[in-house]
C-alpha cells in the first residue's frame, strides 16, 4: 500500500497525487490519500475529487498504523527513510530538490513532500493528463470562447495570501509579459484569471484585448482547467499557474514565467521551453 499526504492548495494537491499514482502504477500497489490536513485548518480545502483522479479511498488509523505504527501518518523519522527494524518508512523530500531516489521505494509507505517536479510523474504523463479531467463539465458560454480562439492567452495574477507573503507579482513583470506576448500574438486576446478580480479589473488596463473571468462562477478546478483551454500563457509565481499551463496539450504554445518563480518554487519545475520573464 501506498499513503500519499496531501496538504496545500491545489497545484500542491496534484504533484503529490501524480507522484502517487505513478508510483501506485510502477509497483502495482493499492493508492490512499491522508487528508488529514484539512481537517486542522479551514484555509484550504481538498479538491481533487473533482477529477478523474483514480485511488483506493482515503487513509484512516489502521492504514497508517500498519505503515508508521502510529495512528497517523505523521510519525517522525529522517528524511529519506527507507527501512527500520520495527516500522516501515515514510518518504520525504528535501524541498525544492528533485530526490531521485524516491523512485526506489518498495513495499507499503507514506510520500510526504511537495513533489514539484515534472519527472516525478513524467513516466505516466498520458495517465495523469487523463485523470485531471473534470468529472462534470460545465457549459458555459466562456468555455467555447477560449477554447475556439487560437489567440486566446490566460494571464494569472494570484493575490490573496500572497500579498501578506510580499510574494505578489508587481504590474511591471505583467507588463512585460504581455508585450512580449503580443510581438508573437498580435491579435491576443488576454482571459485574466486571479483570485482578486475586483483589483485586476481596477489595475489591469490599456489598449489590449482583455477578458475577466469571474472566479465566483467556477470552482478552483474548473478554472484551472479553463485556464488550460487557452492558446498560451503567462504565468505567476504559483503551482496552479504551472499546471494551467501544463494542462494545456498544444504543442506551439508559448509559456511565460516570472523570474522570482526560480526563487520560490523549485527551478527546475518550469520546462526548459518556457520563457522566463524578469519580474522586478
Amino acid at each position: 500500500m501506498i499513503i500519499a499526504k496531501i496538504y496545500g492548495g491545489l497545484g500542491n494537491q496534484l504533484f503529490q497525487y501524480s507522484f502517487a499514482r505513478k508510483m501506485a502504477l510502477s509497483l502495482q500497489a493499492p493508492l490512499k490519500l491522508d487528508v488529514g490536513f484539512y481537517q486542522v485548518q479551514r484555509l484550504r480545502r481538498f479538491q481533487l475529487d473533482e477529477f478523474n483522479i483514480c485511488f483506493e479511498g482515503f487513509a484512516d488509523s489502521h492504514d497508517c498504523r500498519r505503515i508508521t505504527g502510529s495512528d497517523n501518518c505523521d510519525r517522525n523519522s529522517p528524511r529519506h527513510y527507507f527501512r527500520a527494524r520495527h516500522r516501515r518508512p515514510i518518504v520525504r523530500e528535501n524541498k525544492g530538490v528533485y530526490f531521485s531516489k524516491a523512485h526506489q521505494a518498495v513495499g507499503d509507505f507514506v510520500l510526504d513532500g511537495y513533489w514539484q517536479d515534472l519527472r516525478y510523474f513524467q513516466a505516466i504523463e498520458p495517465t495523469i493528463r487523463k485523470e485531471i479531467t473534470l468529472v462534470e463539465q460545465p457549459r458555459h458560454a466562456i468555455w467555447s470562447e477560449i477554447t475556439e480562439n487560437p489567440n486566446s492567452v490566460s494571464v494569472h495574477i494570484r493575490r490573496g495570501d500572497y500579498v501578506d507573503m510580499d510574494r505578489h507579482l508587481p504590474m511591471k513583470y505583467y507588463d512585460r509579459a504581455i508585450e512580449y506576448m503580443v510581438k508573437i500574438v498580435p491579435e491576443a486576446v488576454f482571459y485574466v484569471f486571479s483570485d482578486d478580480i475586483s483589483w485586476c479589473k481596477q489595475n489591469v488596463s490599456g489598449s489590449k484585448t482583455y477578458r475577466f473571468i469571474d472566479q465566483h462562477s467556477l470552482t478552483d478546478c474548473q478554472e484551472m482547467v479553463l485556464m488550460s483551454r487557452c492558446a498560451h500563457h503567462i504565468c505567476a509565481n504559483s503551482t496552479f499557474s504551472w499546471w494551467g499551463a501544463y494542462l494545456n496539450p498544444g504543442t506551439s504554445k508559448i509559456v511565460l514565467f516570472p523570474q522570482s518563480a526560480l526563487n520560490h518554487l523549485n527551478k527546475d519545475l518550469w520546462l526548459k521551453e518556457w520563457k522566463c520573464i524578469e519580474s522586478g
